[in-house]
Order: C-alpha cells, then sequence, then structure tokens
C-alpha cells in the first residue's frame, strides 16, 4: 500500500503532546481482535507507545471499514519543540491479511495453475473444457484480488486522512 508521509512541527514537548493525545483519545479498540467501538464519545481511537503513535477514526456501526487510513508518526525532539515524522497507511491487521492472503493464493493455487498450463501446452485441451480455463483464471482474480481490496477500502475512506490530520495539528498546535 502507497504511504502518504508528512512532516508536523509542534511548539510542544514530546510529553506534552503524549499527554494531550492521551486526553482526547480513546486508547481501546487498536487491538488485533477488536470488535467493535461502541460505547464512548471519542471521535479517535489511537495507541502511543513511547515516541510512536497510531489513531485512526472511530468506526460507525453502519460503516466499518478497515481499510481506512491510520496515521501512524514518531515523536521526536528538537530545540523548539517536537518534530512529528509520520505517514497515512492501513493498519497491521489489513497488511498482515493482505501479506497472508496472496501467501495462500499462491501455494494453493501454484500446482494447480501450473499442471493445467501444462495440460494446455502439451494440447491436452478441449473447446468444451471450460473447468481449465477457470482453473487458469480463478488464482490469477484472486491474486490480483488480494492487493485490489485494500486500494478500494483505502479511497473508500480518503477523507479520513483530512481529518486525522486536522486533529493531530490542533491537538497538537503543530504546523507543517
Amino acid at each position: 500500500m502507497k504511504r502518504h508521509p508528512f512532516v508536523l512541527q509542534s511548539p510542544l514537548s514530546p510529553d506534552e503532546c503524549v499527554r494531550r493525545l492521551r486526553a482526547v483519545i480513546a486508547e481501546k479498540g487498536m487491538g488485533l481482535l477488536t470488535l467493535g467501538d461502541f460505547g464512548g464519545s471519542k471521535q479517535f481511537y489511537g495507541k502511543i507507545e513511547n515516541d510512536k503513535i497510531e489513531l485512526r477514526k472511530r468506526k460507525s456501526l453502519l460503516w466499518r471499514n478497515d481499510f481506512a487510513p491510520h496515521l501512524f508518526a514518531r515523536l521526536v525532539p528538537n530545540h523548539s519543540g517536537t518534530r512529528i515524522d509520520g505517514h497515512f497507511g492501513v493498519g497491521c491487521r489489513v497488511s498482515i491479511f493482505v501479506t497472508i492472503w496472496v501467501c495462500l493464493v499462491v501455494l494453493m493455487s501454484g500446482t494447480v495453475l501450473v499442471s493445467t498450463a501444462a495440460h494446455f501446452l502439451r494440447g491436452n485441451h478441449t473447446v468444451k473444457d471450460d473447468f481449465d480455463l477457470m482453473v487458469i483464471i480463478g488464482p490469477l482474480a484472486l491474486l490480483a484480488f488480494g492487493p485490489l481490496l485494500p486500494r478500494i477500502g483505502y479511497y473508500l475512506s480518503f477523507w479520513h486522512e483530512r481529518e486525522l490530520m486536522d486533529f493531530a495539528k490542533s491537538t497538537l498546535a503543530a504546523g507543517e
């Protein structure tokens, strides 16, 4: 997935940035097996570990897009406050899902695809045998679908990037 990098500068110290973020985000709901964002009134969820932060927009009951962009950033202290080096991307669960998807498709369909292609090349194929054609097209379609699904989901929630950026700028008193 293509990353969208950014750099912000805040006059606040890294500790103050973390304190402000913790005051306005919900830190639950960022784990591997979260069921939903039910309860609470916070619009942004996040995870803060030392100088690294991950933020995402709250998921609604009707619109749960796991492929929506997350803000990943690192708080770096400097002489005038804090530099925030970050990028937008999908969550780690999505990256793991796509990697497993592509590996399974390659492993499970690879042998069938190779044997069917060899069958075609030997000339043993008859025109009425559409099953062989589907055995070649099916794995290729699944292989393309693995990386394509996160891209489609990401761009169905493209406005989350702007909302996350505005939230980070206002919370951390930061500018570009």
